[in-house]
């Protein structure tokens, strides 16, 4: 499963990434929050954190590895 970290110390909540998915959201704090991304396509979320201006946005990769 991959999801999506933010770096709050960078980011300046443009918002960008909200116009990718529902997921994106610049809360009160000035900061984008995010959402469940478990249903959100890949694709989608690539766009969304290379559209980030300040690269605030970065795609982890939780893929268990085998022993």
């Amino acid at each position: 499963m991959t999801r999506v970290e933010v770096d709050r110390e960078i980011c300046i909540g443009m918002g960008m990434c909200e116009g990718f998915s529902a997921v994106f959201r610049v809360g009160d704090s000035g900061t984008v929050d995010i959402g469940d991304t478990t249903d959100v396509d890949l694709p989608v979320l690539r766009r969304a954190v290379a559209a980030c201006p300040t690269g605030a946005l970065r795609l982890v990769d939780e893929t268990p590895t085998a022993p």
